[in-house]
């Protein structure tokens, strides 16, 4: 299983501060995360590859 932290987050375009992240995660809005050690968080990369082909999906387009 691929992981991503903050940074690959960044290279995909998901921009959110990590505050923003967080609190999207208990909101349940965005996957939530894997602690990796005391502050140190990342994404599974599929979880994230899904909800990325949502966000498209719900503008009513397909992904490419």
């Amino acid at each position: 299983m691929k992981l991503l932290d903050r940074a690959d987050l960044e290279v995909l375009g998901i921009k959110y501060s990590a505050s923003q992240l967080y609190r999207k995660e208990r909101e349940g809005t965005f996957p939530r995360s894997v602690k990796l050690s005391g502050v140190r968080k990342a994404w599974p990369a599929d979880e994230i590859e899904r909800w990325i082909k949502a966000r498209i999906a719900e503008r009513g387009e397909t992904a490419a």
